[in-house]
């Protein structure tokens, strides 16, 4: 898991792929993928084994609660994948070394910080053969993608909605940040508004009905011709009777 933001210092062809998601009840779930470039082993099962094995152990020094690992293997690398689970973050901060990714929850907002450090990576590069030199920088592939419950505030990596990407660079150490809402209060607080400006706006235009005064009819105000085509129909009734 520190591949997600821990230090990464290895001496072979890596593939790191860490795809995490936070949920706003302080628990990620997700997969971490941690894999060697198979042609470095030369075919042999053990040397691949060893490398996965020291790969694992700088990148997931500890398994706890939530987590569980798989064999992985494609056409190019071979190592392990940690299925994620409802592991909290006490547990996601104790399985990451000094440096491994930290995701703390505090007043409404998640902050993620880590680093990644390839400088070991580009020191064995230097010493290699070319060949090898360009294998290791062909064959390295790592990305972290974090994706969080409430919009990102902030952030050093490429935001797409809730989710954040970084592509560490071979050789350039990258220290990761970002910061976002815990998405608790973010719609519910928007519909109370709404909802309080509906009501505001009807209370008024019942106040409003309730204070009109409509004025009494003054029948000295009706017009002399009307009281006396009335006055005639009352006649005219009254000498057929």
């Amino acid at each position: 898991m520190a591949a997600a933001g821990a230090v990464l210092l290895l001496s072979s062809c890596v593939k790191a792929d860490v795809d995490l998601t936070v949920r706003s009840d302080d628990v990620i779930d997700g997969s971490i993928v941690m894999a060697v470039d198979r042609s470095f082993s030369n075919g042999n099962d053990k040397t691949q084994t060893a490398m996965v094995d020291a790969l694992r152990d700088r990148v997931l020094p500890a398994t706890r609660s939530g987590a569980s690992q798989e064999p992985y293997s494609d056409g190019q690398y071979v190592g392990t994948r940690v299925v994620i689970d409802h592991m909290t973050l006490l547990d996601l901060d104790r399985s990451t070394g000094a440096n491994g990714l930290k995701i703390v929850h505090q007043g409404g907002r998640f902050k993620l910080t880590g680093k990644v450090d390839t400088s070991e990576l580009t020191s064995a590069a230097a010493t290699s053969s070319p060949q090898d030199a360009q294998r290791l920088r062909d064959s390295y592939n790592v990305v972290v993608r974090i994706t969080f419950p409430g919009p990102v505030v902030s952030s050093n990596g490429s935001v797409s909605g809730n989710t954040v990407t970084w592509r560490p660079q071979l050789g350039q150490p990258l220290s990761l940040s970002a910061v976002a809402e815990d998405g608790k209060g973010g719609i519910p607080w928007v519909w109370l508004l709404a909802a309080g400006a509906v009501l505001a706006v009807a209370t008024a235009i019942a106040l409003a009905r309730s204070r009109r005064v409509r004025t009494p009819v003054d029948p000295d105000a009706v017009p002399t011709a009307r009281r006396l085509r009335f006055r005639v129909r009352v006649e005219v009734g009254t000498t057929n009777d």
